[in-house]
């Protein structure tokens, strides 16, 4: 053998290698699946979160119930609705209804305060006592898996704070509204009773 073919040889070997090692790492990140998945199509009841307090979270908290996922901001027209929502969860959340807001500053720049303000704000002003999230991206290149994921079965993404996202109790999407629209309104009311009234679709649970 030459010195050039034990070149080729080892060539080759490091090559060989290099594609089992990438493989390896491919069915790791996508067990049972293809290596193109979409890690956002995961399960939604997997995803972790952070809340407005700093202490770690997941989606998985939600799995069964109903929950209106809103990304919020303190300096917008749409504020006011940290209030209509902290009525709505009261009306339902015996019934297994749950809120989840997401203050973010994608629009306007109108979420600029910290956590620890943000927190204190709402409980100040509004008495909010569903779940408020760690101020979270929603669009563009670092929107929150969550987010990413919440698009994926919408097909669109917010355009502006207060777009309200309502998940039904195996985690699929049932229905959006616009900022605008707000959260007492007979369009979200109805379409509320009548998620909790479905049960969770078995096949989506773990």
């Amino acid at each position: 053998m030459t010195k050039f073919d034990r070149f080729e040889q080892q060539e080759q070997v490091l090559k060989t290698t290099a594609l089992f090692l990438l493989a390896t790492t491919v069915a790791m990140a996508f067990p049972g699946g293809h290596a193109d998945a979409d890690p956002t199509l995961a399960d939604i009841f997997s995803i972790p979160l952070q809340t407005i307090d700093g202490q770690s979270s997941w989606f998985g908290i939600y799995e069964g119930r109903v929950v209106m996922v809103v990304n919020t901001a303190s300096q917008c027209g749409h504020t006011p609705q940290y209030e209509d929502l902290q009525t709505l969860y009261r009306m339902y959340r015996s019934r297994g209804f749950a809120v989840a807001a997401f203050p973010s500053n994608d629009f306007g720049g109108q979420e600029p305060d910290s956590n620890q303000t943000i927190a204190d704000n709402l409980a100040r002003e509004y008495g909010i006592q569903f779940d408020v999230y760690a101020k979270t991206p929603v669009v563009g290149p670092d929107a929150h898996l969550l987010f990413r994921h919440l698009e994926q079965q919408m097909d669109h993404r917010p355009a502006w704070n207060f777009h309200k996202v309502l998940v039904g109790r195996d985690g699929r999407v049932i229905q959006t509204f616009n900022p605008a629209t707000n959260p007492l309104d007979a369009a979200v009311s109805s379409a509320v009773e009548a998620a909790l009234s479905e049960p969770a679709r078995k096949e989506s649970t773990k």
